[in-house]
């Protein structure tokens, strides 16, 4: 097997999870998005960042982002 993905775990993550789920922002565009995006930006330098759910969610918006 050829190991695609290993996630680093820090010994948070579950409460992280039960704090999306307390706070009913588990499906996106809340606190912990927010938190990602703002991180994004400052890493990458970028203007703006958007997650999205998905790859195809991606692909989707590029296709018709005004460039």
């Amino acid at each position: 097997m050829i190991p695609f993905n290993i996630p680093h775990i820090s010994g948070r993550e579950l409460k992280a999870v039960e704090q999306a789920i307390s706070d009913g922002h588990f499906s996106g565009d809340g606190p912990f998005t927010k938190k990602c995006e703002n991180w994004l930006r400052a890493y990458t330098g970028a203007p703006h960042c958007l997650l999205t759910s998905s790859c195809t969610h991606a692909i989707e918006m590029a296709g018709v982002a005004p460039f």
